[in-house]
């Protein structure tokens, strides 16, 4: 099942980790929000060209089991 792309994430985080996001967020003129949005699709786009390259992935849906190291 996919999940709602449209939905609303929640995060709980450490009071010095929201601290510190508002700090970076601050330092580059944006809102956290925005700081977020841009930090998460470097971080999810990265992750995807990484699994796209046929390297060693740690699981493979073919079999549904670990491959081995």
């Amino acid at each position: 099942m996919k999940p709602n792309l449209d939905a609303l994430i929640a995060l709980r985080a450490e009071p010095e980790l929201k601290a510190a996001i508002g700090t970076v967020a601050e330092r580059e003129m944006t809102t956290v929000a925005e700081f977020l949005r841009r930090e998460l699709r470097g971080i999810v786009k990265a992750r995807l060209a990484h699994s796209d390259d046929g390297g060693p992935a740690p699981f493979s849906h073919y079999r549904g089991q670990r491959i081995a190291a």
